[in-house]
């Protein structure tokens, strides 16, 4: 009689190469089974299978030449299939043939009356007409009248701040906006510079995510900032866009050239209830014009407009929240040496 050998259960360390061959193999030929890489994404990060393959954190390993997977794009496979394969329960065969950025863009919009609804409008209506869709009445409108500031993103959303990120982080840029920004436009090791941040929100974020940090303090004079920080990506804010406006444009595009290297990032966050389209058309045309073209604006982001306040709420668990929207606008400096 043959002998059966008993089946040997693998080791942690087999698990991750495993993990990591089969998405290697999957990357060369993702075609339409992003749902699979999503799948694989989600266990490595997870399960922290990456440390055991040697790299100390979940980005050191997308970068591996092998995977080469940049953040973004890694982390909307991940989304996509954590919420409508894992949350909702979507079987992959009722996804196969909807474009994965139309999947990723309904994500913050669906919930479990409405789904299919919105997994139909994704398979049937384009890119720009989802848009519209979403974003109903007022996004049709300033299309019409020839916008082309809007543009919307569903990964900045907040719930509440984060509180090791900051000393009072409920009166200043959240935590999670600092995180997304120093996520997907810097690498560890490259600088961040801060400026007029009524708080340490940003020199925490950087830390944690082991960046350089120098910073402009709230109220400082423009012109004793340094020449140049040199730094990637820059971060400044304000609470008033018409005063900005009216009288500081100059001053603003002063500082963002002295944060920044040239082919750096800046981020200007405007924190409040109402920021009206032609002031803040104002401001992107001004900056750009003033700085002859040296900072181009990459669009508006809308951080969060009349919030699913249910889904918020029970998220934090906290029913008298009341969360206005918030931008943030992303200006590229011209590449180049400085």
């Amino acid at each position: 009689m043959e002998k059966i050998e008993p089946t040997r259960r693998k080791t942690p360390i087999e698990i991750a190469q495993d993990n990591y061959n089969d998405t290697v193999e999957l990357k060369n030929t993702i075609g339409t089974s992003y749902f699979i890489m999503g799948k694989l994404l989600t266990e490595n990060k997870r399960n922290g299978l990456y440390k055991l393959l040697g790299h100390q954190t979940f980005e050191a390993y997308l970068a591996t030449p092998e995977i080469s997977f940049h953040r973004t794009t890694a982390y909307k496979h991940m989304k996509v299939y954590s919420e409508l394969i894992e949350y909702y329960k979507i079987k992959e065969a009722d996804l196969q043939g909807i474009d994965q950025d139309k999947l990723y863009l309904i994500l913050p919009y669906v919930d479990k009356t409405n789904i299919q609804d919105w997994l139909e409008k994704a398979r049937t209506l384009s890119r720009s007409d989802l848009r519209v869709a979403i974003q109903g009445k007022k996004q049709k409108q300033l299309l019409a009248a020839g916008s082309e500031w809007l543009v919307y993103s569903d990964v900045w959303e907040k719930t509440q701040p984060i509180s090791r990120w900051g000393k009072n982080p409920h009166q200043t840029i959240f935590g999670q906006f600092v995180a997304n920004l120093i996520n997907y436009y810097t690498e560890v090791g490259e600088k961040v510079a801060a400026a007029g941040i009524p708080d340490t929100v940003v020199r925490d974020v950087a830390k944690e995510f082991k960046r350089d940090y120098e910073e402009v303090a709230e109220g400082a004079d423009i012109a004793l900032i340094p020449d140049a920080f040199e730094a990637d990506l820059g971060i400044a804010m304000t609470s008033n866009l018409s005063l900005v406006v009216s009288q500081y444009i100059p001053n603003v595009v002063v500082m963002f050239k002295k944060l920044v290297k040239k082919g750096g990032t800046v981020a200007f966050y405007m924190r409040g209830a109402e920021i009206n389209e032609s002031e803040y058309t104002d401001f992107v045309t001004g900056i750009e014009s003033i700085s002859m073209g040296e900072f181009a604006s990459e669009r508006l982001i809308i951080i969060r407009e009349n919030p699913d306040a249910k889904k918020v709420n029970l998220a934090i668990k906290d029913k008298t929240l009341n969360h206005s929207f918030e931008r943030i606008v992303i200006f590229k400096r011209d590449g180049g040496t400085n």
